[in-house]
């Protein structure tokens, strides 16, 4: 990620000033929180304004979506819930920030939301803090809260671990209105009723995931928060104890290998909860840890009501030497919650699975012969069912029946006793004969002999051989009844598949007529787009004509300049080279007379001088004939 900014420097996201803050513990260093998408950085607004210091969160390139402008405007209507501030958010996109992305392109679909103060759970752990009892509690019963008003719409976090919590409550002693004990985050997988599974769905944080729950392709359902709420429940109740501080492994309190394997951290965490808050609580952790299926997990309401009933100021039991706290908690009965509001009689279909797999273990247990364990099976079923239930009414006629079996086989195995010789008799032990032999010693006391005794017993072998005959056709009616009830279960399981291919078809009819508005509303959207970019292209282009005009009128002036200077430097070159050829056949001229008026006095002087040349010949001859 090459988006890399400094401390107080200055950012406009909305018309708003911010700087980057510092790190507290790092000078000059620009206070950012790394996660698995990206980095969320604190901004602080140069302005104190009424929403305060907000988290820039910056994707990584590949969780750059455009669908998270679609995603946020989604996740804001949950915004007021507790524990999901972070859903109040604005997305920096090229329409809203053009200016931001030209300068910063890392910023592209990056997330701005309230900045939550606080340590997150993972560095609770890391740091071993210590916190007390009734801190633990808090921030158990308000994670709880969270959770359990999610689970009611719908919602899940689908990611839950430590880093994702922050927890306010340990920096501030009192939580303004708005705010909870405890704040989620990295919301962006989360799952809701109205909003599509993501392309990318985590499975998992290590040390909160399910091994035996979870699937290649992640979790992504209302039910995906159960076992890692779970585990993060748990770490909170057990961190008050310091024998559970000193077995955490690191980021986790369990190493990521251990989880719903048998292993010591585990039989720490849930003795100390058994010690510090009751068998209840330790039981829900004992059958989230042994689950098979997140929608067998308790629910969220299910650890709120118990953690409730939580008493802070009880004093931790210490364990007794002949208990186990592991295996008590392992085989606490499960406490019976209602699972929404149905009709009178209504049992929801998670339950009733739960109830027929609980019924046919039941069958197993009777045809083995466990008619005692059967039965306690079919009354824990029944005590759960509404009394005008069928399935519940079916059970009272099958529970009664087994009772009577189970008379039944005790009367022969007394018959068989009493046959039996008296040096094996006495070898048998157990309660049942114990009982036997006081009632045989009272009925002596009282009527005075022994004889009299075996003579009533002689007297009800009748009786008791008309109890097999009665028992044997009670086993009848019973299998015909059972075979009922497997007809009366087939038949609700086949309405309750009948009622969800019918809301499966209503959801895919609503999803189809959802994915239609969309698309329409991209169409409009888009023509809308291209309508205004269209209008913005014109009013450029109107906006530009006065402008070119005033260039062309620009440039023809600078031509008719150029050209006026040009015809100027060409009148001024004409007039210099006539000048100058004036000037030259003036110099020719007056080199001309020159030469005329040199050649004429040299003509002259020539004619002088032959003149006097002349004249000196003349002269003498002249003399000379004279004299002559």
């Amino acid at each position: 990620m090459s988006f890399q900014p400094q401390v107080g420097e200055e950012i406009t996201i909305g018309g708003l000033a911010y700087t980057f803050g510092e790190h507290p513990m790092a000078p000059h260093v620009p206070y950012g929180q790394e996660g698995r998408q990206g980095v969320v950085y604190q901004l602080i607004p140069k302005i104190e304004t009424s929403s305060g210091w907000k988290a820039l969160k910056v994707f990584r390139s590949n969780f750059r979506d455009p669908q998270m402008v679609y995603l946020s405007e989604r996740l804001g209507q949950y915004a007021k819930l507790p524990g999901l501030l972070v859903c109040e958010r604005e997305v920096i996109t090229p329409q809203q920030n053009g200016p931001l992305l030209s300068h910063y392109h890392d910023l592209m679909y990056a997330v701005v939301m309230p900045w939550i103060e606080g340590p997150t759970w993972m560095d609770v752990v890391l740091d071993q803090r210590d916190l007390g009892r009734r801190e633990c509690l808090l921030l158990a019963r308000s994670l709880a809260k969270v959770l359990s008003a999610m689970e009611q719409r719908g919602l899940a976090h689908c990611d839950l671990s430590g880093p994702n919590i922050i927890l306010p409550r340990l920096v501030k002693s009192s939580i303004e209105d708005g705010f909870s004990y405890v704040e989620l985050v990295d919301v962006e997988q989360m799952h809701a009723p109205n909003l599509e599974r993501p392309d990318a769905v985590a499975g998992g944080s290590p040390g909160y995931a399910s091994p035996r729950m979870s699937h290649s392709a992640g979790q992504w359902s209302h039910y995906s928060d159960r076992f890692a709420g779970a585990i993060l429940l748990a770490e909170m109740l057990g961190w008050c104890d310091q024998n559970v501080r000193d077995s955490a492994w690191g980021e986790s309190y369990f190493m990521p290998e251990e989880v719903q394997q048998p292993c010591k951290r585990f039989d720490i965490l849930v003795e100390s909860i058994w010690r510090h808050w009751g068998r209840e609580i330790a039981g829900l952790l004992a059958s989230v840890w042994e689950g098979q299926a997140l929608n067998q997990c308790p629910t969220f309401g299910e650890w709120l009501l118990m953690l409730m009933n939580a008493d802070e100021t009880r004093e931790a039991v210490h364990s007794n030497p002949r208990q186990d706290p592991v295996k008590e908690a392992a085989v606490s009965p499960p406490v019976d919650f209602g699972r929404g509001e149905l009709a009178a009689g209504e049992v929801d279909p998670e339950s009733l699975q739960l109830y027929n797999r609980q019924i046919e273990q039941a069958r197993q247990l009777e045809n083995k012969g466990n008619l005692e364990a059967a039965l306690d099976v079919y009354r824990s079923v029944q005590a759960k069912l509404p009394a005008n239930n069928s399935l519940a009414q079916d059970l009272v006629m099958i529970t009664n029946e087994l009772e009577a079996r189970i008379e039944a086989r005790n009367l022969l195995e007394q018959e068989e006793w009493y046959s039996e010789p008296t040096e094996t008799r006495r070898d048998r032990g157990g309660f049942f004969k114990r009982k036997v032999l006081i009632a045989a010693v009272s009925a002596v006391l009282v009527l005075g002999g022994g004889g009299l005794v075996w003579s009533q017993i002689a007297a009800s072998k009748q009786e008791q051989a008309r109890q097999a005959q009665l028992a044997a056709q009670q086993e009848a009616e019973d299998a015909a009844r059972r075979k009922a009830l497997e007809e009366e279960q087939a038949r609700m399981l086949a309405q309750q598949a009948a009622q969800r291919q019918v809301e499966e078809e209503q959801r895919q009819a609503e999803l189809a007529a959802r994915q239609q508005a969309e698309e329409e509303q991209a169409k409009r959207a888009a023509a809308e787009l291209e309508a205004k970019q269209k209008a913005e292209q014109e009013a450029r282009k109107k906006a530009q004509q006065p402008a070119k005009r005033a260039a062309q009128k620009q440039t023809s002036q600078q031509q008719a300049q150029l050209a006026a200077k040009q015809k100027a430097e060409q009148e001024a070159k004409k007039q210099a080279e006539l000048a100058a050829k004036q000037k030259a056949e003036q110099e020719a001229k007056k080199q001309a007379e020159l030469a005329a008026k040199q050649k004429a006095e040299q003509e002259a002087k020539k004619k002088a001088e032959e003149g006097k040349k002349n004249k000196d010949w003349y002269e003498p001859n002249w003399r000379d004939q004279g004299d002559k």
